[in-house]
């Protein structure tokens, strides 16, 4: 870290699952820490990003005021590349 450059702190939210939570930059998605996630057997620590635009797009959410989410309601990229959609029963059973 440059110590006389100003950084500008990002924006954080909380995807929650099952078997942690997951805090995320809210302007990329991507990951920045996983709490209570044991190892890389679940499937939460293999994630890279979550596709915010996606979401913000079905829920006519331009402006992103949304910073906390369920896991099964955003889709999400592995850090292997594969794309994980969001549940349509979920979204179609809370909707």
């Amino acid at each position: 870290m440059n110590p006389n450059k100003t950084y500008k702190k990002a924006a954080v939210g909380v995807v929650h699952s099952s078997n942690g939570d997951i805090t995320i930059n809210l302007s990329t998605g991507m990951v920045i820490k996983t709490d209570g996630v044991k190892g890389w057997k679940t499937y939460v620590s293999k994630i890279a990003y979550f596709d915010l635009a996606e979401y913000r797009k079905f829920y006519n959410d331009p402006d992103g005021k949304d910073s906390s989410f369920d896991i099964l309601d955003i889709g999400y990229v592995t850090v292997f590349g594969e794309y994980k959609p969001p549940s349509e029963k979920f979204r179609k059973d809370i909707t």
